[in-house]
Formats: structure tokens, C-alpha cells, sequence
């Protein structure tokens, strides 16, 4: 077996790889997608930044404030459409926290769909044959999926392979009709017809295809989506947010009905750790706190972030604290690193893409 084939039947954690030799910048990608909202919604969030979400029924009752992190997930699904999980890219402690949720088998149960940042769409129905028929797929014709997708070389860490292989173990013994799909939220980009970067516009904004995709994919059709994307993406109060909108904001401004949970996670490095391990009464990690009304939710976000605006009450409905745990990037394997052929494709496509 390969070392990139372990990679995905791994059953719990992951393998690091070093990154001496790369001879490209293979890195996480920390950036937000971009939207091309209509000028109504764009001069209302950016005169209102928190108005889309401002007067709008909460998306569950009020259960405990404090709660086990993966039950309250699962239980935000009993009230809400679309849950929001932002990730760290490349975050070993998301992705075993992403790992165990999907792997409960409550989550079958309440879920019907996950979209992912992390692949292109063109590439949708290879995902539905491995993941929904159960076919039985090289490894290898599983990696344009990521690899295509339109930040060259950021998805290359297998914890993105790892997520779909997950889901496939989760679908294993659900009847077809019950299984999770995984959803593709990057435009279909053919990197063999980009030559500038003019040509990967050309294939459309990033956010209004993920935003096309779930109105056309979940809400239409009545199901329940986790979304999993940069923590950006979905924070209701943040500087971008004001210029372009996020997945979260226009969605709500778009279907004022739709009930979205927003979650984010505590950086591993966050300077509060110290403050919520002493204000958290709960003595389970990881813990999801409620944020409105809490006390921790009327904290300052820059407290716990080095973006976003307001109190942290205002830029999401619940944290999860993974606690004094210690994360680290699982770095992409040494064959993907190590292949001169893929490592000169990803050096053309930032190069074209730069022009």
C-alpha cells in the first residue's frame, strides 16, 4: 500500500510529512471567498454589516449554554438548516473534531449533505459514484478533486482526503437514500484552459458558485447541510464582510427564513484560553459554548481572533474549545510533495494565475 492510499483508510489521525525539498510553496490557504452580491445587499451590509442576522429568530430554542462538543452539534440540527463549521486550513485538531462528528451515527441521521471549500465541482460526480454508490475508486483518481480545485496546491494536506473517506466509512451501512453527500463548492475549473488569471475569473466568483450550489443543492430541495469552509466565510461581523458579504451573510440577506448555526473554533494560541478555561464551568473538552446571552459571548472578538468586529456574540452562535490541546498542520504527504510532475504544475498555475 502507498503511503498517499494510508493517507485515506487511515482510521484515526493523520501522517505528517516534512517539507524539506518542496521545491513549491504547498500552504494552507487563509483566505475568504469572494461574491459579487447585488448593490442593494452590498450597501446594506456595508452601511449594516450585522443586519442580515439583526431581529431574525434564533435557529434553535435555548438549550444549556455550555454542552459536550459533539452532541451540540448534532442537536443544532434538530433546529437549524445549515450548521457552519470553520476551519483552520490544514488544523490536525478540526479535522479529528470534523472526524468524529461525521463518524457519529446521529449524523446520518440529521444531515443530508456537507459543503466542502476544499473541491471543484467538475469533479461532482466522481464524488456522488464513491461516496453515494459506493464504488470502489483508486486512490489516485480521487486527487483532482482537491487538486483541481482553484487555490493551487492548498489542499494538498489529508485531512480534505481524509473527510471524504470518512463520509464514505459513514455511508457504508446506511441505505442509499440515506447517505450524506458530499457537495463540491468550488466553480468546475479546467486548469488546462487557464492561461491568466483573467481566464480563472472567467470560471466565475468562488462565493457565488458555493452560494449557487447550496440554494440550487440543500435549501431547494429541503435539506440539511454542514457546511465546511475557512472560518471567515461564515463570521457575521468582520471587515470583509462589510465589502463583499460572506457565505453566512448572504445567505441569510438572500432567504430570511433560512435558519443558519454559525460555529467557529478557538485557535490553538489564543491568548483567552487562559480566561476560558476559568470562566467555562463545564470541565468536558472539546466544549461548544452558546454564545447570546453568555458571558463569553459578550466578549470582545478581537479577544479571541485577530479578525472580525463587535463581541463575539454578534459574529457567531457557538464556539468550540478543543481546550489545552496541542495542534499542528498536517503537512501533504511525501509523494504528493515530492512529485516533480504535480510540483511543476502547481508552480505553472500560480504563475499563469499571478499574470
Amino acid at each position: 500500500m502507498s503511503d498517499h492510499d494510508k493517507t485515506l483508510t487511515m482510521p484515526q489521525g493523520h501522517r505528517l510529512a516534512a517539507r524539506r525539498g518542496v521545491p513549491v510553496d504547498f500552504s494552507p490557504a487563509m483566505t475568504t471567498i469572494r461574491f459579487t452580491p447585488p448593490l442593494a445587499l452590498l450597501l446594506a451590509l456595508a452601511l449594516f454589516p450585522a443586519a442580515a442576522h439583526a431581529g431574525r429568530a434564533p435557529a434553535e430554542p435555548a438549550p444549556a449554554a455550555e454542552q459536550p462538543a459533539i452532541d451540540a452539534v448534532l442537536e443544532a440540527f434538530e433546529h437549524a438548516d445549515i450548521v457552519t463549521l470553520g476551519e483552520r486550513p490544514w488544523s490536525r485538531l478540526d479535522s479529528d473534531f470534523r472526524h468524529q462528528l461525521v463518524a457519529d451515527p446521529r449524523f446520518g441521521r440529521r444531515v443530508d449533505d456537507i459543503v466542502v471549500e476544499f473541491a471543484n465541482a467538475r469533479f461532482q460526480p466522481l464524488l456522488d459514484r464513491y461516496l453515494l454508490e459506493l464504488q470502489n475508486l483508486p486512490a489516485d483518481s480521487l486527487r483532482p478533486i482537491w487538486q483541481e480545485a482553484s487555490e493551487p496546491g492548498a489542499w494538498d494536506s489529508p485531512v480534505y482526503a481524509y473527510l471524504i473517506e470518512t463520509v464514505r466509512r459513514a455511508n457504508r451501512p446506511l441505505p442509499p437514500e440515506q447517505r450524506i453527500r458530499v457537495l463540491a463548492g468550488e466553480p468546475p475549473i479546467d486548469w488546462s484552459r487557464v492561461e491568466s488569471a483573467a481566464d480563472l475569473d472567467a470560471w466565475g466568483s468562488r462565493g457565488d458558485h458555493a452560494l449557487e450550489v447550496i440554494e440550487r443543492e440543500v435549501i431547494a430541495k429541503g435539506r440539511k447541510a454542514l457546511l465546511v469552509y475557512s472560518a471567515r466565510n461564515f463570521f457575521r461581523r468582520d471587515r470583509a464582510v462589510r465589502a463583499y458579504g460572506n457565505l453566512t451573510t448572504n445567505l441569510e440577506a438572500r432567504h430570511p427564513d433560512l435558519r443558519v448555526f454559525v460555529i467557529g473554533t478557538v485557535p490553538e494560541r489564543s491568548p483567552a484560553r487562559a480566561a476560558l478555561d476559568s470562566t467555562l464551568t463545564l470541565g468536558v473538552r472539546p466544549v461548544l459554548v452558546r454564545l447570546a446571552g453568555s458571558k463569553i459571548g459578550a466578549w470582545a472578538t478581537s479577544r479571541i481572533f485577530e479578525y472580525g468586529e463587535g463581541v463575539l456574540a454578534e459574529m457567531a452562535d457557538a464556539l468550540v474549545y478543543y481546550g489545552p490541546a496541542d495542534d499542528r498542520f498536517v503537512r501533504p504527504s511525501d509523494r504528493v510533495v515530492r512529485d516533480p510532475e504535480y510540483a511543476k504544475e502547481v508552480a505553472r498555475r500560480k504563475a499563469r494565475i499571478s499574470r
